[in-house]
């Protein structure tokens, strides 16, 4: 639930000390039911990118999130996921065959939701039907994707 919830401002650091807000997402202001939001940024630092919410109420208090790191480009080879949005399964397709894939689904407040460890593969297939609706982070190895669940 949220409580006079105006808006989020995302922002961005390259090292985690300057932060710069790169986009606002409007909130939901008071609702009894959990919310979802979603934000793309178009223009990440070359290898990584930090980043946290600030989250402001409707009086102009706020609050920040966690901070939260995203590696990008991983000496891995590239990969893409898809289809997102997703329903019931998803794929992760790898550039070159991965000795070792490690992934994570993780809620918007940090929590794995599903996780999984293949070798030899260039293809990871994710069953997504036991999620909720939403916004969900991918973390494959060192590198991390924005997933979308959408029935």
């Amino acid at each position: 639930w949220e409580k006079n919830n105006d808006r989020f401002e995302v922002e961005r650091s390259a090292d985690g000390s300057y932060w710069r807000k790169i986009g606002t997402v409007k909130g939901s202001g008071t609702i009894f039911q959990d919310a979802s939001y979603s934000f793309t940024d178009d223009n990440p630092e070359t290898t990584q990118s930090f980043y946290r919410l600030k989250q402001v109420d409707q009086d102009e208090k706020f609050r920040y999130s966690v901070v939260r790191q995203v590696t990008f480009n991983s000496d891995n080879g590239r990969f893409i996921v898809g289809p997102n949005p997703a329903s019931s399964q998803t794929e992760i397709r790898f550039s070159k065959t991965q000795s070792l894939v490690n992934y994570e689904v993780l809620d918007i407040g940090g929590r794995i939701k599903l996780k999984g460890r293949q070798q030899n593969v260039r293809k990871v297939t994710i069953q997504t039907a036991g999620l909720e609706n939403g916004v969900y982070l991918l973390k494959i190895n060192n590198s991390s994707s924005k997933l979308i669940i959408s029935r």
